[in-house]
């Protein structure tokens, strides 16, 4: 059965990566603003934790930006005062990605016919490649009333609500948040409705690299609330600033089965189009023609299944010996002591060298020991390691370990696309979902020639057959002719809108009889 909510919104935004023995800087800035204009934004990442058992839901955003510090403001709206804001941490995408993203592998390889070498002509492309609340400040319906206001991690946080966006804008620039007449449009629907606003920016002494995901508690402050407030991604506040073909990412944690886009349709792609023999490399372009086959607005489901695929992803009990850390009074051995923790490439960790031992960054791919002898104190370190690394990952581990089951839903929209806010439901009848995808590869050598010189066949989990002719000619053009979509389906009112399959059968055999052996 499907389970209704209702309550929330958060925004989603995206990352940034490292360099040498730390990390680089991000490259790219997410769908909020700096530099005093909108800036494109190339993708969104969210996990969402929902429980209905304590009727909150916990929103770890993704975000990323390149500018100067000062420049930076990041506005999210939501539909409840957050009732706790915290850091969040950037392994949790990595290991999110890693776990539930789609994979297309050939697993089996087979030869048939007389071989005379072993020599494999085809290939899988696998082988190449601390929050204060406040009460509201005024009885004026137009005031601005200040919710909450902090330092979370390396940013300035406040919560607003008021009738009169105006105002509320207002607030902000007299405050220091950068924001032009440009970025108040697409933030007027959410405020003049009634939803908060969270504004950040970074704090004085922080610069662009400390930019880290946030992590947001939301809970139903409904009376006799029963369920968790929605998972509510809104995009019509990132169409300002997105570029075309926006990846979208939601990983959906919960007790109440497989996640489901209730205002958006769903995709089930065509296996048969994928490029096997290069490890999926043209699935990106499948979803996005999936997508647009399903209105535009549709997501495709990565993976549904148990949460246990989590389980020690972010965090093992004895990762971190924080005291051994705060041991380290050489450099040189404090580095090493980073890495053999597994702490080198946490993002976080370069902007905290900077701040510390900004000799260590500014000495690009200088090795760890070349800094033996220099003497340090590492606490104050350690300590920003701890809050905004180590404490984070042990707290979303927990979140992972509290839930049953995982979600994950993707699709790519465009700016003109994103008039509708998607909102995740849940439909515990649905089946699971893997994430792992295989094929078998049969190379058929005919007499004394290499394998594959007589032709290959691709065969899907399905029996599915995808033929090729000899001599390595892997002519798609019939192929990317088919669909992208195999179905298109409403699944919050349980509709199958088009079924593809006759046709994708058609295309196919004729595929099959111009490339087959």
């Amino acid at each position: 059965m499907r389970i209704s909510k209702s309550i929330t919104c958060a925004m989603t935004l995206a990352l940034g990566t490292m360099n040498p023995w730390l990390m680089s800087d991000s490259e790219a800035c997410g769908g909020f603003f700096c530099n005093n204009q909108p800036v494109i934004q190339t993708g969104e990442q969210i996990i969402f934790g929902v429980d209905h058992d304590t009727q909150t839901t916990t929103a770890i955003i993704n975000i990323n930006y390149s500018g100067m510090a000062p420049d930076f403001a990041w506005l999210l709206p939501l539909q409840v005062n957050p009732t706790e804001i915290k850091a969040g941490p950037s392994q949790a995408f990595v290991v999110s990605n890693q776990r539930t993203q789609s994979q297309f592998r050939i697993t089996e390889v087979e030869t048939k016919g007389v071989c005379s070498v072993d020599e494999i002509a085809f290939r899988s492309g696998a082988e190449d490649s601390a929050t204060t609340q406040a009460s509201p400040n005024s009885e004026d319906p137009g005031a601005v009333n200040v919710l909450q206001q902090s330092q979370v991690g390396p940013y300035d946080s406040v919560v607003l609500q008021g009738s009169d966006p105006e105002k509320v804008f207002d607030w902000l620039i007299e405050n220091g948040y950068r924001l032009t007449d440009e970025m108040k449009e697409p933030v007027i629907p959410y405020v003049a409705k009634g939803d908060v606003l969270l504004a950040l920016k970074l704090s004085k002494d922080q610069d662009a690299g400390d930019i880290q995901p946030i992590e947001l508690v939301l809970k139903n402050a409904e009376e006799n609330a029963t369920e968790a407030p929605e998972a509510c991604i809104p995009l019509r506040l990132t169409a300002i600033a997105a570029q075309a073909d926006m990846d979208v990412t939601a990983v959906v944690l919960s007790n109440s089965g497989r996640a489901i886009p209730v205002n958006y349709n769903h995709v089930e792609i065509n296996k048969a189009k994928i490029d096997w023999m290069r490890g999926g490399s043209n699935y990106r372009q499948i979803v996005s023609e999936a997508a647009d086959e399903g209105s535009g607005n549709a997501f495709t489901t990565e993976y549904a299944g148990a949460a246990s695929v989590f389980d020690d992803a972010l965090y093992q009990e004895g990762q971190y010996d924080v005291q051994r850390l705060r041991s380290q009074t050489d450099l040189g051995l404090f580095l090493q002591e980073l890495q053999s923790q597994g702490l080198r490439f946490r993002p976080e960790l370069r902007a905290i060298m900077t701040r510390h031992y900004p000799e260590v960054v500014n000495c690009r791919g200088c090795p760890a020991f070349q800094f033996e002898g220099t003497m340090i104190d590492p606490n104050d370190a350690v300590d920003e390691i701890e809050e905004r690394i180590i404490d984070p990952e042990i707290r979303v581990q927990k979140m992972f370990d509290s839930f049953k089951y995982a979600t994950r839903l993707y699709t790519l929209i465009s700016p003109e696309e994103m008039t509708i806010d998607p909102i995740l439901d849940f439909d515990s009848s649905l089946p699971e979902v893997s994430n792992i995808h295989e094929a078998k590869m049969i190379q058929y050598c005919g007499v004394g020639g290499s394998p594959g010189s007589a032709g290959v066949e691709i065969v899907l989990t399905d029996g599915t057959v995808i033929s090729f002719d000899s001599n390595g000619n892997r002519d798609r053009t019939i192929l990317d002719s088919m669909p992208s979509a195999l179905r298109v389906e409403q699944l919050a009112e349980g509709t199958l809108i088009q079924d593809n399959s006759t046709n994708i059968r058609d295309i196919l055999d004729e595929h099959n009889v111009v490339n087959g052996l």
